[in-house]
């Protein structure tokens, strides 16, 4: 059995009402057919055309219906007011699994190859970043995605489960009011990491799947999954209790449905098993590390997307409108383009040990008080008006930290290149940049970029200086600046990490 498509209304100021279909995440409630003995999915399989509307009862959601027959839905785009499926522009954003990450050895052409952004069409543009967030695209949208007039979209996924409310709302309201029109569609995707062994009748206690595999002989994540020992493991655990852990966090899943409900989108759940010990029977669907999708979990992706674009189609001329918010961002983490960024002679840009990222250091310069450990970049705000300054730099899990706790403070420059100090252009008091990785990864190893404000800038240049705290194992390190308006930074909480990995 598929999981159902949930409708419902968003209210508007205009005549046009905005549907909103999305799909409910079905998860370990609902039996779904093993991706073994299903074929590509079509949203009337989903019973978009059943002849009474069906109700589906989750505990957290006591009655939820789909649509009956036909479908009461104004926006459905006739046939031939259509767009030729080939000429429909996507966009996608998410994390390392959108990327492309874990397809074959990481080879850049297979990613480009097998990936679902690609698969969908030749006219995708991928902006996925790995292990990031959303916050990054929430603040930085228009520098992202464009603002030219070619910068046009008609389909937008996300793919942000886990990360939703690291501004997920953000992106998806500044993307929906400057493609009024588009079809936007917000992946649930799962795999092998989330599932935990409950270690009491009540799964109060949990223990993680990868570990109970080890404890068993197995190693999961390097080659394991396909081991015939290993999933004889799962197929004969009956008097073991499995849960999809993230699935069962009610929050997570609301979270995504209000978003997607409010901008008038569709939430598209990944096929899963009844029992989560049956995971083992959509192990093709994973890359060798359990974690990122293979090409056949890709193309099941892609199946999902093109469903429902094909259900709705994309119109012929569809609106686009600016973008309500200005924004600015520079991020070198993947290039080292420090191109619009000037910073101080001891700045050093460089690829960290081990890795094709790049990011910022300064060696022990002197810092605006006379001490050792400062460097500064200039940064312009180029509107009439004040913008909040966001900055990406490197923390690591857990505690203690190996890069620095680091002061930054702004200072506003004037025509002839002074600080200035009058008109309110008052300096912003220093702050102190936290190295360690939020609380959300407990005791895990982690090693991501977060996004912090900072303050505001004026208009014209400012100077940001930097002064390390501490010494510690690893310089600070800047990975990204982002320049957009407080109304913009003021909807998301910028204190989880964002950006990408090691």
């Amino acid at each position: 059995m598929n999981p159902p498509i949930i409708k419902h209304k968003l209210t508007t100021t205009t005549k046009r009402t905005v549907p909103i279909l999305f799909l409910l995440l079905a998860s370990i409630y609902l039996t779904l057919d093993t991706f073994h003995n299903t074929t590509t999915t079509t949203l009337k399989d989903r019973h978009l055309y059943t002849s009474t509307s069906h109700t589906f009862h989750l505990p957290q959601y006591p009655s939820l219906s789909t649509p009956p027959n036909p479908p009461d839905d104004t926006t459905l785009i006739h046939p031939t007011q259509r767009q030729n499926p080939d000429q429909i522009r996507y966009a996608t954003l998410g994390s390392s699994s959108t990327w492309g990450a874990g397809i074959g050895a990481g080879d850049l052409e297979d990613r480009m190859t097998f990936a679902y952004p690609w698969l969908l069409s030749n006219r995708t543009s991928n902006f996925a970043i790995r292990a990031g967030g959303p916050n990054y695209p929430a603040t930085c949208t228009s520098t992202l995605l464009g603002a030219g007039e070619d910068d046009v979209y008609d389909v937008v996924v996300f793919e942000y489960f886990m990360r939703a409310g690291d501004g997920l709302a953000t992106l998806a309201k500044r993307i929906r009011g400057r493609f009024p029109d588009a079809i936007l569609i917000f992946l649930l995707n799962w795999d092998p990491t989330m599932i935990t062994r409950c270690m009491d009748s009540i799964c109060g206690e949990r223990q993680w799947m990868f570990d109970y595999v080890q404890e068993k002989g197995f190693d999961i994540q390097n080659g394991g999954m396909h081991d015939a020992g290993m999933q004889e493991l799962f197929h004969n655990s009956t008097t073991e209790t499995f849960s999809f852990s993230q699935y069962a966090m009610k929050h997570k899943l609301d979270l995504v449905l209000d978003v997607a409900k409010d901008v008038g989108g569709y939430v598209a759940p990944m096929p899963a098993p009844n029992n989560p010990r049956d995971w083992i029977n959509y192990a093709h669907t994973f890359a060798k590390d359990a974690h990122h999708l293979s090409r056949q979990g890709h193309r099941e992706v892609h199946d999902r997307i093109r469903a429902i674009v094909n259900w709705h189609g994309v119109p012929l001329h569809p609106r686009i409108h600016p973008y309500a918010d200005f924004d600015y961002c520079m991020n070198w983490f993947q290039t080292g383009d420090m191109t619009g960024i000037d910073y101080s002679p001891n700045g050093v840009v460089e690829k960290m040990p081990n890795t094709n990222k790049y990011t910022l250091s300064f060696t022990d310069g002197i810092g605006w008080d006379g001490e050792k450990g400062g460097g500064w970049i200039r940064v312009e705000n180029p509107t009439d008006g004040v913008l909040a300054l966001y900055l990406g730099y490197m923390t690591t899990g857990p505690r203690p930290s190996l890069y620095p706790a680091t002061q930054v403070f702004i200072e506003s420059i004037d025509a002839n290149g002074n600080v200035r100090f009058d008109d309110g252009y008052d300096g912003e008091p220093p702050m102190v940049l936290d190295p360690n990785a939020v609380d959300e990864f407990g005791d895990a190893t982690v090693h991501i970029s977060r996004i912090e404000n900072v303050g505001v800038v004026h208009p014209g240049y400012s100077f940001v200086r930097f002064k390390k705290l501490e010494e510690t194992e690893r310089p600070f390190r800047l990975v990204s600046v982002m320049i957009t308006t407080e109304e913009v930074g003021s909807q998301f909480n910028t204190a989880l990490p964002g950006g990408n990995e090691n």
